[in-house]
């Protein structure tokens, strides 16, 4: 229990630093530095990454394997927490569109939003005429 709840703490303590655009000099500097260049990668995701080698290491240096595993859980809560506090929990929407643009919109989408779209051909039930719906999911 005490491995879940130091990756709480830890991850909260860490999420409010990193949120003040600060640094505790340690995986989270990294984290930051590696955003800048790399701004689509999640701070917790990089921070979990960077840990899980440190306790690699010291797996293969120390043979302290139930330490690693203890520390596994903790940075797992840690990184997942630090995610939630920063960016909010994950989510999608699928955004459905139905225009007689379709073509136009379908290529503004990928151009200007970076996003796929799937034609998927629709009648409508009070016009009885055939459409096409576009489906594109987004963040």
């Amino acid at each position: 229990m005490a491995c879940i709840y130091g990756g709480i703490l830890v991850g909260i303590g860490t999420a409010i630093i990193l949120k003040a655009n600060a640094s505790t000099g340690g995986s989270d500097l990294l984290s930051q530095i590696i955003r800048k260049y790399k701004p689509d990668l999640r701070s917790g995701t990089i921070i979990v990454l960077v840990d899980t080698i440190v306790v690699g290491l010291n797996v293969l240096v120390f043979r302290q394997i139930e330490i690693a595993l203890y520390s596994a859980i903790a940075i797992y809560v840690m990184g997942k927490v630090i995610d939630i506090f920063l960016e909010g929990i994950y989510f999608t929407k699928m955004v459905y569109i139905i225009s007689e643009k379709y073509k136009e919109i379908a290529q503004k989408v990928t151009t200007e939003v970076e996003r796929g779209t799937t034609g998927i051909y629709a009648k409508g039930m009070y016009t009885n005429e055939d459409k096409m719906l576009l489906l594109c999911v987004v963040r």
